[in-house]
């Protein structure tokens, strides 16, 4: 019998398939560089930012204590005045301008609490104070603004509350008075009440 035999010979034309390889290369290659460039700069962003964030922290550190140290001579050179007033008036006048001063130095111990903040390394002072100076010292402060508006401001503290309370004053009296400036700000008409009371 005849066998027939041949040889088949299939031809493929890969060069766009190398041409397409070779740029997934070069791609890959571009997109590393890329990368690596992007690694670098936010390397040093960061460390530019730790760099100014610790240079912000030590400047308030800095001017919160330049600006404290004569805060404190004010609020002693008043506490020795009151001393010599006699007169009921001029001694409420007084206590408003250690209110106000007393205000002033906590807002500053705040901003050097920023750094604390930032540092992990906040802490609460918690003193005995007494409940009815200290809350009825917020209508002092704000007495002048809330009669220019026409505003009245109601101290309402319950029978149950304890004479004395056990707090970080500088940070609560920080918060209270937050909360009244905004009151007094965005109230046109009426009153503003302060309510004090105690659960459990």
């Amino acid at each position: 019998h005849d066998r027939t035999k041949g040889v088949i010979f299939t031809v493929m034309d890969i060069t766009g398939r190398r041409l397409a390889e070779e740029a997934l290369l070069k791609h890959r290659d571009h997109l590393e560089d890329l990368i690596n460039v992007r690694t670098e700069e936010l390397s040093k962003a960061k460390k530019e930012a730790d760099e100014a964030n610790k240079a912000k922290s030590e400047y308030l550190a800095n001017m919160s204590h330049e600006i404290r140290t004569p805060m404190n001579a004010v609020l002693g050179y008043a506490e020795l005045f009151g001393f010599m007033l006699e007169d009921k008036t001029q001694r409420d006048y007084l206590e408003s301008i250690k209110s106000s001063g007393r205000s002033l130095l906590t807002l500053i111990n705040d901003i050097l609490d920023l750094s604390k903040i930032e540092a992990g390394k906040l802490e609460l002072q918690f003193e005995f104070v007494n409940s009815q100076s200290f809350f009825s010292e917020f209508e002092r402060i704000f007495s002048l603004r809330l009669s220019e508006k026409g505003l009245k401001f109601i101290l309402d503290i319950s029978s149950g509350t304890p004479a004395g309370i056990y707090i970080d004053d500088a940070r609560l009296r920080q918060i209270i008075l937050n909360l009244i400036g905004n009151a007094t700000k965005f109230t046109e008409k009426g009153s503003i009440r302060l309510k004090v009371y105690t659960e459990n």
